[in-house]
This record gives C-alpha cells, sequence and structure tokens, in this order.
C-alpha cells in the first residue's frame, strides 16, 4: 500500500482506474476491521502498529503529513469510503491516535529531561510542543480534508455520521474520540459541535459511568465544551425534540 500511495503522490497511477482500484481496496480492507482494533492500538503505543492493522491507515499517513493532499489520494480514500462506510470513522480514530500517541510520547520524552535534569534542564519548564494546539488543529484540518475528498459540502454533519457508525461499531473507540470532538474539533471554525443536539443524545445515551466522570472534569477545567455557557437552553431545547 506504501508503495501504490507513493505512486499515486507522483501522478503515476492512471485516473481511470482509481474508482475500481478503491472499491477493490475496499473489499480487502473490510476484513481487517471484523474484530474491534481500540484496545490493541493503544495496548502498543506506537503508531506504526495502526499501519500493521490495515492498508487503510497507510493511506491516512498521506493526509496527516501533507497540507494538500494530492488529488489522487483523495479520489482513491472517496472511492474506497463509497464502498466501505466505515472509512470516515476509522481514518478519524486514526487521526485521533496519531495526535495522542504522539503527543503522550512527546510528553513521557519531555518528562524524563526534566527529571534527570532537574538544575538545568534542557527543555523549558512548560514545553511549547506539549502545551500548545498545533496537533489538533492539524487532526481537525486533516478530517475536513477527508470530508472535501467525499465532496461532502457540511463536515460537521460528516463528523456526527461518523461517530454514529463509530459507536455502533465500539462504544470504548467512541468515549476515547469524545474528548477530542468537544475539544479540537469544537474550537476550530470548521465545524458545529457545540450544542449539537445529536451528538448530546450520542454522549447521554452511550458513555459509560467513568468516561462520563473523566469527560466531566474536561468541561469542568474548560478542555472541553459541549454546551454553550451564553445559550444552554436553546441546546437542551433541541436535545429533547430528538426523544
Amino acid at each position: 500500500m506504501q508503495q501504490l500511495v507513493e505512486s499515486l503522490e507522483k501522478g503515476e497511477v492512471d485516473s481511470d482506474i482509481i474508482d475500481d482500484l478503491g472499491c477493490h481496496i475496499a473489499n480487502l480492507i473490510s476484513e481487517d476491521f471484523e474484530e474491534r482494533i481500540h484496545a490493541s492500538l493503544l495496548q502498543d503505543l506506537s503508531i506504526h502498529k495502526a499501519h500493521e492493522i490495515s492498508p487503510l491507515f497507510v493511506l491516512g499517513s498521506h493526509f496527516s503529513t501533507n497540507e494538500q493532499p494530492k488529488p489522487s489520494c483523495s479520489a482513491l480514500f472517496a472511492a474506497i469510503a463509497n464502498c466501505f462506510e466505515a472509512a470516515g470513522f476509522l481514518m478519524l480514530y486514526y487521526l485521533r491516535c496519531k495526535y495522542f500517541l504522539s503527543k503522550s510520547a512527546h510528553q513521557i520524552i519531555c518528562s524524563h529531561l526534566l527529571d534527570s535534569n532537574s538544575e538545568q534542564p534542557l527543555i523549558p519548564k512548560v514545553c511549547q510542543v506539549c502545551s500548545n494546539g498545533n496537533t489538533g488543529i492539524l487532526m481537525t484540518k486533516t478530517y475536513h480534508a477527508l470530508c472535501e475528498a467525499q465532496k461532502m459540502s457540511d463536515p460537521t454533519k460528516s463528523l456526527v455520521k461518523d461517530m454514529k457508525l463509530m459507536l455502533t461499531y465500539d462504544c470504548e473507540m467512541f468515549c476515547f474520540m469524545l474528548p477530542c470532538i468537544f475539544s479540537e474539533f469544537a474550537h476550530s471554525d470548521l465545524y458545529s459541535v457545540i450544542n449539537n443536539s445529536e451528538l448530546i443524545r450520542m454522549v447521554t445515551s452511550a458513555v459509560d459511568p467513568t468516561s462520563l466522570q473523566e469527560f466531566m472534569c474536561l468541561c469542568l477545567t474548560g478542555s472541553a465544551k459541549i454546551i454553550s455557557r451564553e445559550d444552554p437552553m436553546s441546546a437542551i431545547g433541541e436535545y429533547t425534540k430528538t426523544l
């Protein structure tokens, strides 16, 4: 798959065969996700594990490392998603893992340097990589590029759809995604996540007590935001309409 992505980046693949190629790949990778992948990926703590799980995530790596994805790669993902509905939420999960694992690994390194060099640390006490939101911005923009590849005009609808599919596939994976949805995605101008009645309904119907407690802590500290403080009643009103 890596060789195919490289050929697409170089423009060596005939555009006329991309749709058929995407359908064939979709049929092949569907078996990769018959079993839940969330626990095994986080236990390994390596994004390379994702590449081993499925070729789909090799294509995801192209989107996450290129601000302007190649049209041929976008066309291939659209063709795969057209034949394999789960492709969208799996790529969303891949991006979350890439962000989560890379940031966690960096924090571990920073912590080690600070502990072992307490008198003259090699890095500042507040690490700019750990404290800024650049990785989160990259993640939300990458997912937006995936929506554009599928010619979806409303990325919020696409996000809600993928979260519904994810909830059906694996509730633990869904809970793992929630802090990211109501922090990075909520703070992005590309999505309308705050006061979203469909997302609120999913949260209240599916989150287990442990995940709910963690999520509430994020909301209380301001790291995550699910309902607007300025207009909370509108969100509650929209939510009750769906009951």
